[in-house]
């Protein structure tokens, strides 16, 4: 027979009767040898009303929440017990019910988020309007694109060789709830008779769970259904076949804005390609890339608070060890622990079985009586008992480094306390992958107790992944990051993130990384606020900053105060309103009133008090700025400045500019050798009547002062002192470069010249108040102010204005020490403390100052510097305290570099490229960014 008839043969054969093909034949073709990956799973659909997600048995729901990590790092004993206790309180929040009336089950799963873009998106969304979208924001955020996507490098950027010993780049830890209960038959003959609602069920433990939150401080946001699409379709799908970026991908894919499928359709949805198991590998694959689940056998021993995913320390004081186990887990595992509430009574029937069944006498029935004992022990003591299982997921591209991971994970657990079975010795391993996923596992359907065992509710808080590292307030204005890679966020210019204000202090030792620390703070302000900034500074440390903003359209003034640049700090330019309030009393400036920040809470701000000023300044001048100068004088020659000034001023209305009329338009401006003609006036007795008639002494007195203030208006002294001036200019950031007054031949002049500028920056300030752009006012080497013991009061009376004004002075020093004399009311008052690798000495002295606990004091002391890798802190406030690893972008690096071979590597960039000194800044930042191993390169 040929070809042709065998095929016709086989035709007829097929269609007719006789043929065997059969309805059941036909059947067939739709059967599944075997059931589908996608009928395992137990999501049914999505309640938009309740938000709560359907689960197979299309009645009973589930919710997932999203835990912001409880902080670790420096926490005493009794810290962290107290966190632990809050969990465990939240944990007895469930209703326990047997078996068969089911029973509540809480998951927690740990991961790590690989998405840039929400880091930049948070960034973009939290900039103020009239920041957002120009071109210094837009470059920031490009700079820090780029700076996040080289830190998730496989591997890390740098060996942590100082705390952890591990790998450090880029990490988004995701720490998820969530919560079920699988409702009972006798639940579903309630609901038919409406009695029953299982999505209000649900939905009032949470509203029961979210008090218990907020009172043990925990931070949580309940996931939508986008969210926990987004989740599990990553995880089900870890290397889609597409072309672009997978993140695309994912987004399309988990787009849900219209309603969701339902059944086994969204079981289907979130699948994109076909699992499938290998009974050889012990494995399951998608998208060709094997995983398993590796379970939990057993406690060795009783756990520490935080085991798995916080900090643990061991060792002595000033030789700790920290260690934390999520940081040696390999890339691509995600934590599951599994708790089952169960009634205590459960516990009790199981021991009086045992007793029964080890009532004969050998080796293993008397291990169990000990085991029994212990059991009787726990139960007595009220301490409570849950069910509980936990293990990790671990995906790999091949199966030989899945196998290493194993290893890895099996190594890194037993050193944590805590059993993994391999997977050959997991007779389960495959059937423990589906049940320990998301609202999967189903306690009615492990009775015999296979993978959930006997846990005390104590160790399974102390194994909770809500452990773990600070990540701030989550207001992404300051942004820096913690010991495992996560961004830590804050906001000091929110009135969310603070109490009082926005004074700060930036303290750290040589070698910190303070001028570092300035240039990325001021470019963070800069990009997210717009405020108007001022930066005085000495040996122009920001100058090249400065640079950088005027390329990408700040505008940009510098001032250098030195004899060939001087400007007019025309320090008597205020002297007119002396003549429009009362005269203060003379201790008003430099009392000697305990201040604190609450001073600078109330409604009731600082009223400026310009003579007291202005005497200030005259004696600055007079005195050299020296105490012991100062202490010759009398009240009553206080009394002899103060009536110098009002004669000054009202001479400079008479000579002031006058309409036709007389009336007043201007009047003239003052000098420091208009002061000294007054006083040589009134030295002569041009002033002399019944109320102002000078003695010979205090004319002599006089005489001296005069002398004094004559050196302010000749040479240098006259260039900054001696000249009228006009108002600082209306300038996005302002730097000024103290020069040769940061000699210490010149500190008389320094001090008068800083008290000038805080008066400008008061005018400012003023003028702009109802601008909604606030001042952020940066002092570098402030010891070179703070320690005169004359300036103290002073700055204390106007960075007490400041507040009402919006205007915020940041100080850094290199220690407390530093801010003597009246100065030292500053840390008083001073909200935000920025401290940097504080030696334990610095952090008793800071903990004096704020009234910090020992908790935060240990918190302080705890900070590290590694060289080449990062600087650690402890950001401190009303509100706060925060931890944090300060690993700036190459290019703010760059930007703050001031040694001399780092100009001379700027000087050879732009003689090469034939460039400016700030894209020479950005070769550096290129160079850097190799350094750490960078694989994408920044564009400029």
């Amino acid at each position: 027979m040929n070809a042709i008839n065998k095929l016709i043969h086989s035709t007829k054969s097929f269609f007719s009767v006789d043929g065997g093909h059969t309805i059941e034949d036909e059947r067939a073709l739709y059967d599944r040898p075997c059931p589908s990956f996608a009928d395992q799973l137990p999501y049914c659909g999505y309640d938009d009303n309740t938000e709560t997600f359907i689960l197979e048995d299309e009645i009973s729901r589930a919710a997932v929440i999203t835990i912001k990590p409880i902080a670790t790092e420096g926490k005493s004993g009794q810290g962290l017990a107290e966190a632990r206790d809050a969990l465990e309180n939240v944990l007895s929040t469930f209703d326990e019910f047997p078996v068969q009336l089911g029973q509540w089950v809480i998951q927690e799963f740990s991961y790590n988020d690989t998405r840039v873009s929400l880091i930049t998106e948070a960034i973009r969304e939290h900039m103020a309007p009239h920041a957002r979208g120009t071109e210094f924001s837009e470059e920031y955020l490009k700079v820090q694109e780029h700076h996040l996507k080289g830190l998730t490098k496989a591997g890390g950027i740098f060996k942590d060789h100082t705390v952890t010993g591990e790998n450090w780049g880029l990490k988004l830890p995701r720490t998820k709830f969530v919560i079920y209960r699988r409702v009972s038959s006798t639940n579903v003959r309630d609901m038919n008779r409406g009695k029953y609602d299982p999505a209000r069920e649900l939905n009032q433990m949470i509203e029961s769970l979210k008090i218990k939150f907020e009172s043990a401080g925990i931070k949580y946001t309940r996931d939508t259904k986008q969210d926990t699409l987004y989740w599990l379709f990553k995880f089900f799908n870890p290397s889609p076949d597409f072309l672009g970026d997978p993140e695309d991908f994912y987004a399309q894919m988990t787009d849900v804005d219209g309603d969701m499928p339902i059944g086994v359709d969204l079981c289907e949805a979130v699948l994109n390609s076909r699992p499938r198991s290998s009974v050889e590998d012990n494995a399951w694959y998608f998208d060709k890339k094997p995983m398993r689940f590796l379970r939990f056998s057993g406690l060795r021993k009783a756990p520490r608070i935080g085991q798995i995913s916080g900090e643990v320390t061991t060792g002595s004081a000033g030789n700790e060890i920290v260690r934390c186990a999520a940081d040696s887990l390999p890339a691509g595992c995600m934590l599951a622990k599994t708790m089952v509430i169960v009634p205590q009574s459960t516990l009790e029937q199981r021991i009086e079985k045992l007793k029964k069944e080890s009532n004969v006498d050998n080796g293993e029935s008397r291990r169990v009586r000990k085991a029994i004992a212990e059991a009787e022990r726990v139960v007595g003591g009220q301490v409570k008992i849950l069910k509980a299982t936990l293990g990790v997921y671990v995906s790999a591209d091949t199966i030989d480094e899945l196998d290493d991971k194993q290893r890895k994970i099996i190594t890194t657990m037993a050193n944590s306390g805590i059993s993994i079975l391999k997977d050959e010795e997991d007779g389960l391993s495959l059937d423990s992958f589906l049940i320990h996923l998301p609202m999967n596992y189903n306690p009615l359907m492990d009775k015999k107790g296979y993978y959930a065992r006997t846990m005390a509710m104590q160790h399974a808080a102390n194994l909770s992944f809500a452990f773990g590292r600070t990540e701030g307030s989550g207001r992404p204005h300051l942004f820096f990051y913690n010991r495992g890679g996560a961004p830590v966020f804050v906001d000091p210019m929110s009135k969310k993130d603070r109490e009082n204000n926005n004074f700060g202090l930036i303290i750290g030792p040589p070698g910190s990384g303070k001028s570092v620390s300035i240039v990325q703070m001021a470019a963070m302000n800069l990009a997210m606020y717009r405020p108007r900034m001022i930066i005085v500074e000495y040996g122009n440390s920001f100058g090249l900053l400065a640079e950088y903003c005027k390329k990408f359209g700040l505008k940009v003034t510098k001032m250098k105060l030195d004899m060939a640049n001087a400007p007019s700090l025309a320090p008597f330019a205020d002297i007119d309103q002396v003549l429009d309030g009362e005269a203060a009393d003379f201790e008003d400036w430099s009392d000697n009133e305990a201040i604190t920040e609450e001073d600078n809470s109330g409604p009731n701000d600082e009223e400026r008090d310009v003579l007291g000023e202005l005497e200030l300044i005259c004696f600055l001048m007079i005195t050299g700025g020296e105490q012991r100068e100062f202490d010759r004088f009398t009240r009553s020659d206080r009394q002899l400045v103060r009536d110098a000034l009002i004669f000054t001023a009202k001479k400079s209305r008479d000579l002031g500019e006058k309409d036709a009329e007389g009336n007043l338009i201007k009047p003239r401006d003052t000098i420091t050798s208009h002061v000294i003609d007054s006083m040589v006036e009134m030295k002569n007795g041009v002033y002399d009547g019944s109320d102002t008639s000078y003695s010979e002494s205090q004319r002599e007195t006089m005489g001296e002062m005069i002398t004094a203030l004559r050196m302010y208006t000749n040479g240098f002294n006259a260039k900054l002192f001696n000249r009228t001036g006009d108002a600082f200019p209306d300038s996005d950031l302002l730097c000024i470069d103290l020069a040769q007054l940061a000699q210490d031949a010149n500190r008389d002049k320094l001090a008068v010249a800083y008290t000038a500028l805080m008066q400008r920056v008061n005018y400012l300030a003023e003028k702009h108040q109802y601008s909604g752009r606030e001042i952020v006012m940066y002092t570098d080497e402030s010891h070179l102010i703070t320690s005169n013991p004359l300036l103290g009061p002073y700055l204390v009376k106007m960075v007490k204005c400041f507040r009402k004004l919006g205007c915020w002075p940041y100080f850094a020093t290199q220690n407390m020490a530093d801010m003597g004399g009246g100065s030292r009311k500053l840390l008083s008052m001073i909200e935000w403390y920025y401290c940097l690798n504080t030696p334990q000495s610095e952090a008793q002295e800071v903990a004096d100052v704020k009234n910090l606990s020992p908790e935060v004091t240990r918190l302080l002391s705890s900070t590290k510097k590694q060289d080449r890798g990062y600087t650690e802190g402890v950001i401190s406030s009303k509100l706060h305290n925060i931890m944090f690893r300060s690993v700036p972008p190459s290019l703010h690096l760059a930007l703050a570099m001031t040694d001399a071979s780092e100009k001379a590597e700027r000087a050879r960039y732009m003689e090469q490229h034939k460039c400016d000194e700030v894209t020479a800044a950005y070769h550096v930042a290129k160079a850097l960014d190799k350094a750490r191993g960078f694989d994408n390169e920044l564009i400029f």
